[in-house]
């Protein structure tokens, strides 16, 4: 797999709107999310009151209209919503923001026309597949 130092790596966006018209697109994008920083939405909790020591941060998850829960993330920050205070942008590499929603269902870009869900267990494929060296075999 091609590193930053040697290659232009191209938007999330861009890849995830050719992968539907042409198939060959699906491992350049899947090296660009896993590489270049994506942003998902935090809050800070405090385990115990008054005690910051015991705080832990947390990635924000939503419902669909279903009642299913998922964890928003976005290519871009401006595609954010305002956020309430309490609440934060946080910026990750893909794969570590992808690695914190192991078991989880994700929705790349939610709201908006440049849009993904991924399943938890296709979360799970991308990112074992990264780790045995082999291309992700997940459809965008």
């Amino acid at each position: 797999m091609p590193t930053n130092e040697n290659i232009e790596l191209r938007s999330v966006v861009d890849l995830l709107r050719e992968t539907n018209t042409d198939a060959k697109v699906a491992p350049e994008f899947f090296h660009s999310l896993l590489t270049l920083e994506l942003y998902a939405i935090g809050s800070r909790r405090t385990v115990k009151p008054g005690d910051f020591t015991g705080s832990h941060f947390e990635l924000v998850s939503f419902a669909d209209g279903a009642g299913a829960s998922f964890v928003p993330i976005f290519s871009d920050r401006e595609f954010i919503p305002p956020l309430q205070d309490g609440f934060h942008r946080v910026a990750l590499r893909g794969r570590a923001l992808l690695d914190l929603t192991r078991g989880q269902r994700v929705v790349l870009n939610p709201g908006r026309p440049e849009l993904k869900v991924f399943s938890a267990a296709q979360i799970e494929t991308i990112l074992d597949r990264l780790v045995h060296g082999g291309p992700p075999e997940v459809t965008p």
